[in-house]
């Protein structure tokens, strides 16, 4: 009997919906569903009534009680062995160079909890250039990738993590420069929503933004717009942010990393106060996402660390920005 199906079968009976026990399980309700009709053909008989409301049969709370005593089974002597051969569970993870600082600042602090939750968890960390991680993880040399999203290919999955909005960073002096007349008025109008058009377009002003999928969406953005755009590429984030505190550019920044830059920042003496506006497009957004290959059965372990990634992005992601940087 596939302990994959019984396990599968339990969040079903458990939830007692496909659509919510799927969600939980991280795979399609399609594929749930033929996990639990394999189930049922290599018993020969049906679990679940469909019809008129979806329930479990009599057989079906039967083998509720055998799965859960045989999964459990299966768990202990799983960790029986671990604890003999000493062995850990590797989960290894990738992220790129930019977005791997602002993981480790949310990430660190939880470590703790995971070794004693899960303490046969191992968990290692690659940090590597996007596609060369997309490649590890079709091949399987790594588990998970935790990034922005990654392009749509049929051999991966991916779990959003967070939504990951980008803001406008513009210091004082360039908002006076491009609104000379009603600079004030202006900043109070973009800190409701930025007018992305005019920051763009102003050929006086250079943009910094970093190699990569920001700097993509930007220049689609402006060629669908027909817009000129002053642009210089750099590949550290730091770097651009110290170039917009300093007043010599302008940037677009997604929020989580924004919120690291802003947690690790010590004061100091700017020249030049600077803006934080949000943008209204929606175009504008590097959402959190974790892929791993197609067809990999998810482990608790996988499961785990999933859910703890999504507890540790939760957090920041509903907290909102200040407007400036001080």
């Amino acid at each position: 009997m596939n302990s994959t199906n019984l396990r599968y079968f339990l969040e079903v009976a458990e939830e007692k919906n496909v659509t919510k026990a799927a969600k939980n399980v991280y795979i399609s309700q399609q594929a749930l569903s033929k996990h639990i009709i394999c189930l049922e053909k290599e018993l020969g008989i049906s679990l679940f009534e469909r019809k008129p409301r979806f329930r479990l049969t009599e057989a079906g709370e039967l083998v509720v009680g055998a799965a859960r005593r045989i999964t459990k089974i299966e768990d202990d002597l799983v960790k029986d062995l671990e604890k003999i051969s000493r062995h850990c569970v590797k989960i290894v993870a990738g992220a790129g160079f930019g977005n791997f600082r602002a993981l480790s600042i949310f990430l660190h602090p939880r470590l703790k909890e995971l070794s004693i939750n899960e303490p046969y968890i191992n968990l290692l960390m690659t940090v590597n250039l996007v596609p060369e991680l997309y490649n590890m993880l079709i091949k399987g040399d790594i588990d998970f990738y935790i990034g922005y999203a990654p392009p749509i290919n049929q051999l991966l999955e991916s779990i959003p993590l967070a939504k990951n909005p980008l803001y406008a960073v513009v210091p004082d002096n360039i908002m006076r420069a491009i609104f000379p007349d009603d600079t004030h008025e202006k900043v109070l109008e973009f800190q409701k929503h930025a007018d992305i058009d005019t920051l763009l377009s102003s050929s006086a002003i250079t943009m910094v933004l970093q190699h990569g999928r920001m700097l993509r969406i930007v220049e689609e953005y402006s060629e669908k717009r027909g817009l000129a755009i002053n642009l210089e590429r750099y590949v550290d984030l730091e770097m651009i942010m110290n170039f917009t505190t300093q007043g010599y550019c302008l940037t677009l920044m997604p929020k989580l990393y924004l919120q690291h830059y802003l947690s690790l920042k010590k004061p100091c003496q700017q020249e030049h106060q600077t803006y934080i506006f949000p943008l209204a497009d929606p175009s504008f957004h590097l959402d959190q996402m974790i892929s791993y290959r197609r067809g990999t059965v998810l482990t608790k372990e996988h499961l785990y660390f999933i859910q703890l990634l999504e507890q540790i992005f939760d957090a920041p992601a509903q907290e909102n920005l200040p407007d400036t940087i001080q």
